[in-house]
């Protein structure tokens, strides 16, 4: 077992790299050519020049992820801290992994890792000990006094990283005759830039009062006109299309929709009484109802299209400084939770703007019979990780499209089927002139209630998709002048046929 410190660097082929090393590879079989050019001297030159080096406008390096067509590869060495630095034996080596740690946007000097607390993810948690193991099993336990009940009232030094686990990902040992022929101890690990999971705590959204405030109808304001169009008339549906109702429709779906006032949860509840202690009234000042009784009939019927009627009042109802902060603060809390039930978590890698280090470690076996040793890599240099969007530079795929030729499409078979049930089936029967009025036209349907399967051929679905693309971009090349950069078409060489002798 190992009695003496342990050092673990960058590999030594690529420079003095204090960090992990990273190759960019493009190469389907990527790890045994990584391991093939690691046993020899040319290989190892031929793998120093696939070290990463792309960089973005602000020359911070940058990493693209696997649909861009390229993989990223850590390797590390570990060898002795002691008279000839010679390499370590792979089989002190308990295990061994790289974390990713995001730079904080709020704190740049301090390192993020994505976490985990018991089973939940709970996302990127910042930690300002870079040296604490990932695994909180395997950390050093907290100063003690060996009784729990004095422990209680002690004030022990402890991590606010304590509750949580770093997600880590495994780096592999080189084999044995790799190791030899390098002369060191390498191992190497997929760099991981990608990943589908999402915190699970749910996301903090707070809005300024005072931009709710000014995002309310002007209605809900106070010292704003409490005219109202069609004063004291009763409408219906039809009066929808009065543009003179315009402003308040679109005031009324605001409410419905992005509010939330009429919903059932708590916070849309309490959003509807606030506006409900509102009377509105009629040109007797009779009152009609509380404002947010009001505003729900007229959202059912103006901006819904429901049938019955709806009064409206002679004005809007006065609304003071006190009860216009009530309002705008029950809006903050219907809005907050409204947007709360449409966040999904934070994703690992999802701003692209964010950059990024790695680090390397292994947990080296003691002589001594104690738990293994933790030795750290020093951080890579910073990166970002590109957009799925984004360029890789390589060449795009390929996709063969099948001819337009009717002899060749009848040969295509359907190979594929779309299960639909009879009231969509009916509905795609109908006149499509009939249905852009407006007009009902019936369908094929027999009224069986039975599932129907129609059967397509996805080439030919391709080929409709991509004559459709092309239509349209160039209608929006009228507006955006973009074809020239979106769409290159090249001519390519078809082998001749060889003529029949």
């Amino acid at each position: 077992m190992v009695d003496h410190p342990t050092l673990l660097t960058g590999a030594a082929f690529a420079g003095n790299l204090r960090g992990p090393v990273i190759l960019r590879r493009t190469d389907r079989e990527f790890i045994p050519a990584i391991l093939t050019g690691l046993k020899t001297a040319g290989g190892r030159t031929g793998l120093a020049q696939t070290v990463v080096d792309t960089r973005d406008e602000n020359n911070v390096l940058k990493l693209f992820q696997p649909v861009h067509q390229i993989m990223h590869v850590a390797l590390v060495q570990s060898f002795c801290d002691t008279i000839g630095f010679p390499r370590l034996d792979p089989s002190k080596i308990e295990s061994a992994g790289l974390v990713i740690r995001r730079i904080s946007k709020d704190s740049p000097g301090v390192m993020e890792r994505w976490s985990k607390s018991g089973d939940q993810v709970v996302g990127w948690v910042a930690c300002v000990n870079d040296d604490l193991d990932p695994d909180p099993a395997r950390r050093r336990r907290r100063v003690t006094s060996g009784n729990a009940a004095i422990d209680e009232r002690l004030v022990l030094p402890a991590s606010p990283y304590d509750a949580f686990t770093e997600s880590t990902s495994v780096l592999f040992p080189a084999p044995p005759e790799v190791c030899a022929a390098a002369k060191a101890t390498v191992l190497y690990g997929l760099v991981p830039v990608t990943s589908n999971e999402k915190s699970e705590v749910p996301p903090k959204t707070a809005f300024d009062p005072a931009i709710i405030s000014q995002h309310l109808p002007w209605f809900l304001l106070p010292g704003k006109s409490r005219s109202i169009p069609r004063a004291n008339a009763t409408l219906t549906a039809g009066d929808a299309s009065n543009t003179s109702l315009t402003p308040v429709i679109t005031a009324l779906r605001q409410l419905s929709v992005e509010l939330d006032a009429f919903g059932t949860s708590a916070e849309s509840q309490g959003l509807f009484q606030t506006l409900n202690q509102l009377p509105v009234k009629d040109a007797g000042g009779k009152q009609l109802s509380g404002l947010g009784d009001f505003l729900k009939s007229a959202t059912a019927i103006l901006a819904g299209r429901s049938g019955g009627s709806v009064v409206m009042p002679a004005q809007w109802p006065d609304v003071d400084a006190g009860t216009g902060a009530a309002i705008a603060a029950a809006a903050q809390r219907a809005l907050e939770g409204r947007l709360g039930t449409m966040l999904s978590g934070e994703g690992r890698y999802e701003d692209a703007a964010l950059q990024y280090r790695m680090r390397a470690f292994v947990r080296v076996k003691r002589a001594d019979g104690c738990p293994p040793s933790l030795v750290w890599s020093d951080y890579s240099e910073h990166f970002t990780i590109a957009a799925w969007y984004e360029s890789s530079g390589l060449p795009p795929v390929k996709i063969q499209l099948p001819l337009i030729d009717g002899a060749f499409l009848k040969k295509l078979k359907p190979n594929v089927a779309f299960a639909m049930p009879e009231d969509l089936f009916n509905t795609l029967q109908k006149d499509p002139k009939s249905s852009v009025k407006g007009e009902d036209s019936a369908g094929g349907g027999v009224g069986l209630g039975l599932m129907w399967l129609c059967s397509f051929n996805i080439p030919i679905i391709t080929l409709c998709a991509f004559i459709v693309l092309n239509i349209f971009l160039s209608l929006f090349d009228i507006f955006f002048q973009w074809m020239l950069f979106i769409k290159i078409c090249i001519p390519i060489p078809v082998p001749t046929p060889a003529k029949k002798s």
